[in-house]
């Protein structure tokens, strides 16, 4: 699978186990350690009122929300007793649902926090006893302003053990709103330097428990890089999600360049039965050395902010609300900003109209961003470097969309692979040499990709290209373009009899999809050697145009024709249809005579 949208729908029809078999990013949540947490569930209840059931479901996670294990126990098969082994260091939330019965609705909770790999104590649980003390755990913390933390209550009897609780058996309260405030399920958010004390009472026996908060100042700290990811996998590059995350991780040990990402991803949609975790939410990635030598399917990054559900990652206006939040968080010398999912150029192919051109799919939606979508989000912000890790991106139509907010955009006139870019690699050299010259930080992008997929034997015999765009050069380029799409249309006569020779010249980009994206300096070349007159001269100035606005382009032996920048180059008639309907709408179309050109039945039969 590509990160091209005729893949996308290909996609759908394949069932959940031959994905995961054939993708990264799959496999058991289990991860290595040394610790071992015992459970025992009491199968007797006791006289006092509270739920009871046959059936507890158990699950242990990271602090991130992250599953470590999980295990269901039905009391009815005589198991009283439950050990999880392996747990990571840390430490670490436990989960006991409580089931009338097996497969039933939750009617009653355990949740409190253990320590992972240092020997965690005995939990014991039991129902229907009489509770004695309210546990609220942690019991003292700080958070930042605008942070958040979640705490945990649970009912205990004098003897120490865990009583199941109904959902509503609680309520929480903070004693000074002002410094931090708790929701209804405990989660505190610091609001102001101070400190709290935050209660959760136990209502059905009027029994409360406490612990303090102290909210310190998150005053921001300037580094030399920030690099952000916007990771949509709401959809079908789900699988790719934590390999890339884990491949930040194996990188992330330079205080001087930080990557902030804004993850989605959705429990059971386009076959994602077993996420870490669903909803949207943002990192800071944490350096792990052995991220990518572990077959655990989890990430250590820092959990910074948790939005839930329903944060459409197909907005604008979730995008600029992203940047404005981590340049604000994170300020830096420098910005580049990686938009991670699947890309469709200026527009889609024919075959796969049920969704529409742009960038960043989200299924759960049904929304995405056409280009001048992107540029809408983007604007009053300006990055070092742009760089998309998707399907055919780097095209004229998108490039004058956003030429004025990056100084470097970095992408592929091609289809890219799903697993997209090898992240430890490519933005190395940004970890290792902060300092060096951003355009030569930029190239690692394309050099560092080339040669991971060069000895791939699944993605080595495809058409595979990346290059750096200068877009200080974009207005030079633009009137070049102009000056041959006006020449193109002055001299429909005579250029008319060869664009069919021109075209089938020329090496078509995605074949297979249909799109009708062209290199751009090959398309030139060939007007430039089978017209005349100002044509030629026209074709041959767009030429050194766009080699003066390439810093670097790499095509695998499979995808050498390309040269930086593709460009729409479809027959007249499919132009002035639905395939080309949208096409006024972009920046290209207003500022050039290319769009004039393509519908021109005389000069593009």
């Amino acid at each position: 699978m590509n990160r091209g949208l005729k893949n996308l729908l290909a996609f759908v029809t394949i069932t959940a186990s031959a994905l995961l078999a054939g993708c990264g990013g799959g496999g058991s949540h289990n991860s290595s350690g040394t610790g071992v947490l015992s459970v025992s569930i009491e199968g007797d209840a006791g006289s006092a009122s509270g739920p009871i059931g046959t059936s507890h479901h158990l699950v242990v996670y990271r602090t991130d929300g992250t599953i470590v294990d999980e295990k269901t126990v039905d009391l009815s098969s005589g198991t009283r007793q439950v050990n999880f082994s392996n747990l990571p260091a840390g430490t670490l939330h436990l989960h006991i649902g409580l089931a009338a019965t097996t497969g039933g609705l939750e009617i009653g909770a355990v949740d409190t926090t253990v320590p992972g790999a240092s020997a965690p104590p005995p939990v014991v649980v039991t129902m229907a006893q009489t509770v004695s003390t309210v546990q609220v755990l942690p019991a003292s913390t700080s958070v930042d302003v605008g942070a958040t933390q979640q705490f945990y209550a649970a009912a205990k009897t004098a003897d120490g053990k865990f009583v199941y609780s109904a959902p509503a058996a609680w309520t929480w309260s903070s004693d000074t709103p002002a410094f931090a405030t708790v929701t209804s399920t405990g989660t505190v958010t610091g609001v102001a330097v101070g400190g709290s004390t935050i209660t959760a009472l136990y209502v059905p026996s009027s029994i409360n428990g406490t612990a303090s908060v102290s909210v310190t100042s998150d005053v921001p700290t300037r580094s030399k890089w920030t690099i952000m990811v916007f990771l949509n996998a709401s959809n079908t590059l789900y699988p790719y999600a934590v390999q890339n995350m884990n491949q930040i991780e194996k990188i992330a040990n330079n205080p001087d360049v930080r990557f902030v990402v804004q993850w989605k991803q959705v429990r059971g949609l386009d076959g994602n039965d077993d996420p870490l975790f669903s909803g949207t939410r943002r990192y800071l990635a944490a350096y792990d050395s052995t991220s990518l030598s572990s077959s655990a399917n989890t990430i250590k990054s820092n959990l910074i902010q948790d939005l839930g559900d329903g944060i459409d990652m197909g907005s604008s206006d979730t995008l600029a609300n992203f940047i404005s939040w981590t340049k604000s968080k994170y300020p830096a010398d420098h910005y580049a900003i990686v938009l991670w999912n699947h890309g469709a150029g200026w527009n889609t192919p024919r075959a796969a109209r049920l969704i529409s051109r742009g960038i960043s799919y989200d299924d759960e939606s049904g929304n995405h961003m056409d280009p001048w979508d992107v540029n809408t989000a983007l604007a009053g912000q300006h990055f070092d470097v742009l760089a998309y890790d998707a399907c055919l991106m780097q095209g004229a139509e998108d490039l004058l969309e956003i030429a004025d907010k990056s100084d470097y955009i970095v992408g592929s006139e091609e289809n890219t692979p799903g697993p997209g870019y090898p992240y430890h690699l490519v933005f190395k050299p940004f970890v290792d040499t902060p300092d060096t010259a951003v355009p030569d930080l930029a190239k690692s992008l394309v050099t560092a990709y080339q040669s991971y997929y060069a000895s791939d034997p699944t993605w080595k015999t495809q058409q595979l290209h990346q290059s750096v765009l200068d877009t200080s050069k974009v207005v030079a380029f633009r009137n070049a373009l102009d000056t041959l799409g006006s020449a193109l249309v002055t001299n429909a006569s005579t250029v008319g009899p060869v664009m069919n020779s021109i075209r089938s010249a020329c090496g078509r980009i995605a074949p297979g999809d249909g799109y009708t994206y062209y290199d751009l300096d090959q398309v030139s070349e060939q007007i430039a050697a089978q017209t005349t007159g100002t044509t030629v001269t026209a074709a041959n100035a767009l030429r050194t145009a766009i080699a003066d606005m390439t810093v670097l382009s790499q095509g695998n032996s499979h995808g050498l024709f390309m040269k930086g920048v593709s460009i729409e180059f479809g027959h007249s008639a499919s132009m002035n249809g639905t395939y080309g309907s949208l096409y006024s709408n972009l920046k290209l179309a207003n500022l050039t005579h290319w769009d004039e050109f393509l519908t021109n039945p005389t000069a593009n039969p």
